[in-house]
């Protein structure tokens, strides 16, 4: 019976705070960002983050190379902590994080948790939520949890055209769970399907973190060896 059909999939994407527009065009812009992120073996680049908590304020700029499964490298650029600028972040997998900082402090290899405070934003984000694998596992992440998807109106972002998906949350339990983030902006670009913004507000609307993603490089063939805080990036 194709009426009955209908109206069960009507009352499923009602459910899932969807029309079927909306819907098809969330599924698609989910669809290429998957099929972009498949397709990648490794990439490197630049992040400007702005993080809130409270009254704090914390700024980092940095470069990030990544390699699948799990190789990530962070060198911060700027940053408001002391020791930021020059300090080397890498992360192989293993639940540490090893580097060091900038400066004086350079001479001093660390090996932490990668939930120390050294290691973490001052909101407790981890050096593992900067991939793009983090972004695009929130959508699926949000529909799990009955969450609300929106496709915004076509914008630009860094001088590239992008799509904004805006993913919405008010169950207490989720948000509790979601570091308190009830909202989530990701702006995935039109040319390569990938994020180039991500903006997470928490249930008041407060905007508490704001990320770029430029001068992306994909598939440079980058070495397991970068992927040590004594190695040397190049630019």
């Amino acid at each position: 019976m194709p009426g009955y059909r209908t109206l069960i999939l009507a009352a499923a994407l009602l459910l899932t705070g969807l029309c079927p527009a909306h819907a098809d065009a969330a599924a698609n812009l989910q669809a290429r960002a998957l099929d972009a992120w498949s397709k990648i073996t490794d990439y490197s680049c630049k992040i400007q983050s702005h993080v809130v908590k409270g009254s704090k304020t914390e700024d980092r700029s940095y470069l990030m190379y990544f390699k699948k499964p799990t190789l990530i490298r962070l060198d911060v650029i700027t940053g408001t902590r002391a020791g930021d600028a020059g300090s080397v972040a890498v992360y192989t997998g293993t639940g540490k994080v090893a580097g060091h900082q900038g400066g004086v402090l350079s001479g001093i290899n660390l090996e932490l948790s990668i939930d120390d405070p050294k290691t973490t934003s001052i909101r407790g984000g981890r050096i593992t939520d900067l991939p793009f694998s983090k972004q695009i596992g929130l959508i699926q992440k949000y529909q799990n949890a009955k969450g609300k998807l929106e496709v915004g109106a076509p914008t630009t972002i860094s001088g590239h055209a992008a799509t904004p998906l805006t993913l919405f949350s008010n169950n207490p339990s989720f948000i509790m769970v979601n570091e308190n983030i009830a909202k989530e902006v990701i702006y995935l670009s039109n040319a390569t399907g990938l994020p180039l913004q991500w903006d997470r507000y928490e249930a008041d609307g407060t905007l508490v973190v704001h990320i770029t993603f430029t001068d992306l490089k994909v598939n440079n063939g980058l070495q397991e060896a970068l992927f040590n805080p004594k190695a040397k990036a190049s630019q």
